[in-house]
This record gives C-alpha cells, structure tokens and sequence, in this order.
C-alpha cells in the first residue's frame, strides 16, 4: 500500500488515540504537507525534535493496528464490497427486470462501504 495512504488511513482510524501534540504534528505532516522546520516553529520544538514526535506518533498507531487490525479490515471490506458490486452489476446485464433491486443493493453496499 501507498506509504501516504497508510499513514491516512492509521491516522484515520487511530490519530485520536495519539496525545494532542502527536496528532498535530503527525496531522501537520502528512495532511497539511508542513516541513519538519515549520513543524519545529509551530510546536517550539526542535527540527529533530518534530521528526521523533511524527516517528513515535506512527509507530504507536502501528503497534496499535497491529493489535486490532482495522485498516486491513477495511481494506478486506471495501474490496468485498466492490466484488459484490460488481458480480451485482454482471447480474443485472444478463437478467432483465432485476434493476431495481439490484440499484437499491448497490446503494445500501455503497452506504455500508463509507462507514
């Protein structure tokens, strides 16, 4: 995966477990797209300072999906999803009359994939 999607998605699900100032330095990296030094001028930190407050803050929310797995969930969820969406719309194409039914799967699917 991504190395900028990884760190969305870690932050996504676990940011809110990080102390205020781990969350606003990770957000300001990776969100933001700040540089270490403005990251370092904002908290009144060091340049290496903010590079150990980002590194800490990512390995915790590592060690914390390690543990409960979540983002790799929701990768297995919303690839199911797609699969079941798709094998939906197969259906639809080969059986007439089923569209109906099959939109409003496909909406309730997509509602279910965004939670």
């Amino acid at each position: 995966m991504d190395d900028i999607v990884n760190a969305a998605l870690l932050f996504d699900f676990y940011g809110d477990l990080l102390t205020d100032k781990q969350r606003r330095a990770y957000g300001m990296y990776y969100n933001d797209n700040y540089s270490l030094s403005e990251i370092s001028e904002e908290l009144s930190i060091t340049r290496q300072g903010a590079r150990d407050l980002i590194r800490r803050s990512a390995d915790a929310m590592r060690n914390y999906d390690e543990t409960l797995g979540l983002v790799q969930k929701h990768g297995e969820r919303a690839r199911l999803c797609d699969d079941i969406i798709a094998a939906l719309r197969l259906l639809n194409e080969t059986h007439t009359g089923t569209d109906k039914i099959i939109n409003e799967i496909v909406s309730k699917i997509n509602r279910l994939s965004e939670v």
